[in-house]
Protein backbone atom coordinates (compact mmCIF):
# COMPACT_ATOMS: atom_id res chain seq x y z
CA UNK A 1 0.00 0.00 0.00
CA UNK A 2 1.11 3.49 -1.18
CA UNK A 3 0.62 6.10 1.24
CA UNK A 4 -0.02 9.29 -0.94
CA UNK A 5 -0.72 11.77 1.86
CA UNK A 6 1.30 15.26 1.77
CA UNK A 7 4.45 15.18 4.35
CA UNK A 8 2.44 17.55 6.58
CA UNK A 9 -0.70 15.23 6.90
CA UNK A 10 1.45 12.50 7.60
CA UNK A 11 3.02 14.41 10.91
CA UNK A 12 -0.67 15.61 11.89
CA UNK A 13 -2.05 11.83 12.27
CA UNK A 14 0.80 10.73 14.17
CA UNK A 15 0.82 13.73 16.62
CA UNK A 16 -3.08 12.88 16.66
CA UNK A 17 -2.02 9.30 17.64
CA UNK A 18 0.37 10.32 20.12
CA UNK A 19 -2.12 12.58 21.78
CA UNK A 20 -4.52 9.51 22.07
CA UNK A 21 -2.31 7.37 23.60
CA UNK A 22 -1.54 10.55 26.09
CA UNK A 23 -4.94 10.75 26.46
CA UNK A 24 -6.18 6.93 27.32
CA UNK A 25 -3.05 6.43 29.80
CA UNK A 26 -4.07 9.72 31.43
CA UNK A 27 -7.50 8.52 31.86
CA UNK A 28 -6.27 4.92 32.90
CA UNK A 29 -4.14 7.45 35.70
CA UNK A 30 -7.15 9.13 36.34
CA UNK A 31 -9.30 6.52 36.92
CA UNK A 32 -7.17 4.13 39.14
CA UNK A 33 -6.59 7.48 41.24
CA UNK A 34 -10.13 7.91 41.66
CA UNK A 35 -10.80 3.74 42.42
CA UNK A 36 -8.27 4.23 45.14
CA UNK A 37 -9.05 7.65 46.67
CA UNK A 38 -12.57 5.56 46.91
CA UNK A 39 -10.72 2.53 49.11
CA UNK A 40 -9.32 5.05 51.26
CA UNK A 41 -13.05 6.68 52.24
CA UNK A 42 -14.49 3.43 52.47
CA UNK A 43 -11.42 1.94 54.90
CA UNK A 44 -12.00 5.21 56.53
CA UNK A 45 -15.71 4.86 57.20
CA UNK A 46 -15.14 1.22 58.20
CA UNK A 47 -12.05 2.05 61.04
CA UNK A 48 -14.31 4.56 61.91
CA UNK A 49 -17.32 2.25 62.75
CA UNK A 50 -15.09 -0.26 64.32
CA UNK A 51 -13.19 2.51 66.70
CA UNK A 52 -17.22 3.38 67.83
CA UNK A 53 -17.70 -0.54 68.14
CA UNK A 54 -14.87 -0.91 70.37
CA UNK A 55 -15.34 2.48 72.65
CA UNK A 56 -18.75 0.89 73.32
CA UNK A 57 -17.00 -2.42 74.58
CA UNK A 58 -14.71 -0.65 76.32
CA UNK A 59 -17.34 1.33 78.30
CA UNK A 60 -19.66 -1.95 78.89
CA UNK A 61 -16.40 -3.88 80.07
CA UNK A 62 -15.55 -0.53 82.51
CA UNK A 63 -19.36 -0.34 84.02
CA UNK A 64 -18.91 -4.62 84.68
CA UNK A 65 -16.00 -3.40 86.40
CA UNK A 66 -14.95 -0.97 88.65
CA UNK A 67 -11.80 0.76 86.82
CA UNK A 68 -11.15 3.30 89.87
CA UNK A 69 -11.04 0.37 92.49
CA UNK A 70 -9.19 -1.96 90.64
CA UNK A 71 -6.50 1.07 89.25
CA UNK A 72 -6.61 1.51 93.44
CA UNK A 73 -5.82 -2.38 94.56
CA UNK A 74 -3.33 -2.47 91.58
CA UNK A 75 -1.21 0.91 93.13
CA UNK A 76 -1.74 -0.95 96.58
CA UNK A 77 -0.36 -3.77 95.32
CA UNK A 78 2.58 -2.43 93.90
CA UNK A 79 3.15 -0.18 96.98
CA UNK A 80 3.31 -3.38 98.96
CA UNK A 81 5.40 -5.05 96.65
CA UNK A 82 7.76 -2.39 97.04
CA UNK A 83 7.84 -2.42 100.47
CA UNK A 84 8.39 -5.72 100.88
CA UNK A 85 11.36 -5.51 98.25
CA UNK A 86 13.21 -2.19 100.32
CA UNK A 87 12.53 -4.73 103.77
CA UNK A 88 14.10 -7.86 101.97
CA UNK A 89 17.07 -5.72 100.84
CA UNK A 90 17.44 -3.93 104.16
CA UNK A 91 17.87 -7.56 106.15
CA UNK A 92 20.28 -8.91 103.39
CA UNK A 93 21.98 -6.15 103.97
CA UNK A 94 22.42 -6.19 107.83
CA UNK A 95 24.96 -8.99 109.51
CA UNK A 96 23.21 -11.58 111.32
CA UNK A 97 23.51 -11.72 115.33
CA UNK A 98 22.65 -15.13 115.40
CA UNK A 99 25.55 -16.23 113.53
CA UNK A 100 27.83 -14.72 116.00
CA UNK A 101 26.00 -16.28 119.00
CA UNK A 102 26.27 -19.90 117.30
CA UNK A 103 30.00 -19.20 116.33
CA UNK A 104 31.13 -17.91 120.27
CA UNK A 105 28.74 -20.24 122.04
CA UNK A 106 30.73 -22.76 120.64
CA UNK A 107 33.98 -21.04 121.48
CA UNK A 108 33.58 -20.21 125.23
CA UNK A 109 34.95 -22.52 127.36
CA UNK A 110 33.25 -24.01 130.34
CA UNK A 111 34.70 -22.10 133.03
CA UNK A 112 33.29 -18.89 131.15
CA UNK A 113 30.02 -16.68 131.65
CA UNK A 114 29.12 -13.87 129.75
CA UNK A 115 27.32 -11.08 131.25
CA UNK A 116 27.05 -8.34 128.73
CA UNK A 117 27.17 -8.09 125.11
CA UNK A 118 26.77 -4.89 123.06
CA UNK A 119 26.76 -4.58 118.73
CA UNK A 120 27.21 -1.92 116.54
CA UNK A 121 27.47 -2.43 112.49
CA UNK A 122 30.82 -0.74 111.18
CA UNK A 123 32.29 -1.07 107.21
CA UNK A 124 35.68 -2.16 107.34
CA UNK A 125 38.31 -2.02 104.66
CA UNK A 126 40.69 -5.25 103.68
CA UNK A 127 44.14 -5.44 102.74
CA UNK A 128 42.31 -6.14 99.09
CA UNK A 129 40.82 -2.75 99.71
CA UNK A 130 37.52 -4.20 99.70
CA UNK A 131 34.73 -3.25 102.36
CA UNK A 132 32.78 -5.58 104.44
CA UNK A 133 30.08 -5.11 106.88
CA UNK A 134 31.02 -6.15 109.90
CA UNK A 135 29.92 -5.64 113.81
CA UNK A 136 32.08 -4.82 116.22
CA UNK A 137 31.52 -6.09 119.36
CA UNK A 138 32.44 -5.22 123.31
CA UNK A 139 31.42 -8.56 125.48
CA UNK A 140 32.15 -8.61 129.59
CA UNK A 141 31.95 -11.46 131.31
CA UNK A 142 32.76 -13.77 133.84
CA UNK A 143 35.67 -16.69 134.53
CA UNK A 144 36.96 -19.27 137.58
CA UNK A 145 41.04 -18.20 136.77
CA UNK A 146 43.04 -16.77 134.49
CA UNK A 147 43.85 -19.61 132.14
CA UNK A 148 39.76 -20.05 130.94
CA UNK A 149 40.44 -16.63 129.81
CA UNK A 150 43.66 -17.29 127.91
CA UNK A 151 41.96 -20.19 126.25
CA UNK A 152 38.64 -18.00 124.96
CA UNK A 153 41.51 -15.45 124.08
CA UNK A 154 43.06 -17.74 121.90
CA UNK A 155 39.56 -19.45 120.38
CA UNK A 156 38.59 -16.23 119.46
CA UNK A 157 41.86 -15.61 117.77
CA UNK A 158 41.26 -19.08 115.68
CA UNK A 159 38.30 -18.27 114.55
CA UNK A 160 38.01 -16.45 111.10
CA UNK A 161 35.24 -14.96 111.65
CA UNK A 162 36.93 -13.24 114.66
CA UNK A 163 39.13 -9.69 113.81
CA UNK A 164 40.72 -7.75 116.10
CA UNK A 165 39.95 -9.91 119.21
CA UNK A 166 41.62 -7.65 122.01
CA UNK A 167 41.22 -7.86 125.67
CA UNK A 168 41.44 -5.13 128.67
CA UNK A 169 44.78 -5.42 130.21
CA UNK A 170 42.28 -5.50 133.59
CA UNK A 171 41.38 -8.71 132.57
CA UNK A 172 44.71 -10.45 132.89
CA UNK A 173 45.49 -8.75 136.24
CA UNK A 174 42.98 -11.36 138.88
CA UNK A 175 44.69 -15.41 138.97
CA UNK A 176 41.16 -16.47 140.03
CA UNK A 177 37.73 -14.84 139.84
CA UNK A 178 38.14 -13.00 136.77
CA UNK A 179 36.53 -10.50 135.63
CA UNK A 180 37.16 -9.56 132.10
CA UNK A 181 36.67 -7.72 128.93
CA UNK A 182 37.16 -7.81 125.11
CA UNK A 183 36.24 -6.20 121.91
CA UNK A 184 36.40 -7.87 118.25
CA UNK A 185 34.96 -7.47 115.23
CA UNK A 186 32.91 -10.05 113.52
CA UNK A 187 32.45 -10.55 109.99
CA UNK A 188 30.22 -12.88 108.86
CA UNK A 189 31.32 -15.44 105.97
CA UNK A 190 28.00 -14.45 103.86
CA UNK A 191 29.12 -10.93 104.04
CA UNK A 192 32.27 -11.68 102.15
CA UNK A 193 30.77 -12.86 99.31
CA UNK A 194 28.39 -9.94 98.68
Amino acid sequence: MINLLPESKKKEIKLEGIWKQITAVLLLCFFFFAVFVLLLFLEKFYLEKEVKTQEAKIKRTEKEFDYTAFKNVNNEIIRINKDFTDARNFLLQRISVVDFFRKISALIPPGVNLSEVSSRELTITTNKKTKKKALNIHISGYAKDREDVFLLFNNLKSEKSFQNVDFSPKSWVQPDNVKFSLSLNFVCENESNK
